[in-house]
C-alpha cells in the first residue's frame, strides 16, 4: 500500500475521532445549519436520510430548537423544513382544536411541523383526556378518520418558520472544527 494511501486511510479513521475531540474540547456547536441569507437555523443534532414522496432519498438533518422552556427538534434538507407528525381532531374531518399526545417525562416535546409555510406546533395547557375522531399526517398532507381515546394537550401554533428562514439550506462549519485539509487523489 502507498504512503498516499495509507495516509488517506488514516484520515478517514482519524476524522470521527479528531470530530469528537473537537466536540469535547469545548466547539459548542461544530456544524450549523444556515439560510439562504446566511442567517443561522441551529446546530446540527443528527443526520439521516428520508425518502420524499418523490421517490428521492435526500439527507436530512434535525437541528434543536427551544420555545420557552420546551425543547423541539426540526428537520430540514437543503430546499427547507420537512413537515412531520400528527395533529389529532374531536371532528371526523380534521378541522377545529387540534391535540398533540404528550407524556410527562418526555424528555423532547413533542411538536409537528405542517402546512404549506410549515407552520410549528407546541403542546400547551393542562393534559385532556379526549376523544379524537381524525388525525392530520402532516408528512402525507392528509387526513384519515381514526378513533381514539387518550391523554393529550391542545396544540398551539407558534409560528409560521418560513417567516423565519429562507431555503436552500447550507451547513457550516464552525472555527472550532479541525480542518483535516484536501482529499488526496
Amino acid at each position: 500500500m502507498s504512503s498516499a494511501s495509507v495516509l488517506r486511510v488514516a484520515g478517514r479513521l482519524a476524522a470521527p475521532l479528531l470530530f469528537a475531540l473537537a466536540f469535547s474540547a469545548g466547539a459548542r456547536e461544530p456544524f450549523v445549519v444556515l439560510d439562504a441569507n446566511g442567517r443561522t437555523v441551529g446546530p446540527i443534532m443528527h443526520t439521516t436520510t428520508l425518502q420524499l414522496p418523490s421517490a428521492w432519498v435526500v439527507p436530512v438533518v434535525r437541528i434543536p430548537f427551544r420555545v420557552g422552556d420546551q425543547r423541539i427538534q426540526l428537520y430540514a434538507y437543503r430546499l427547507g423544513f420537512i413537515p412531520y407528525g400528527e395533529l389529532y381532531f374531536e371532528s371526523s374531518d380534521c378541522t377545529g382544536q387540534a391535540y398533540l399526545p404528550t407524556r410527562n417525562g418526555d424528555l423532547l416535546t413533542p411538536s409537528v411541523v405542517a402546512g404549506p409555510r410549515h407552520t410549528l406546533y407546541v403542546p400547551d395547557g393542562p393534559f385532556l383526556a379526549v376523544a379524537t375522531h381524525s388525525i392530520s399526517d402532516a408528512a402525507q398532507m392528509q387526513c384519515r378518520q381514526q378513533n381514539q381515546h387518550a391523554s393529550f394537550r391542545t396544540a398551539r401554533s407558534v409560528i409560521d418558520l418560513d417567516d423565519l428562514y429562507l431555503p436552500p439550506f447550507r451547513v457550516s462549519a464552525s472555527p472550532e472544527v479541525i480542518d483535516l485539509g484536501a482529499p488526496a487523489p
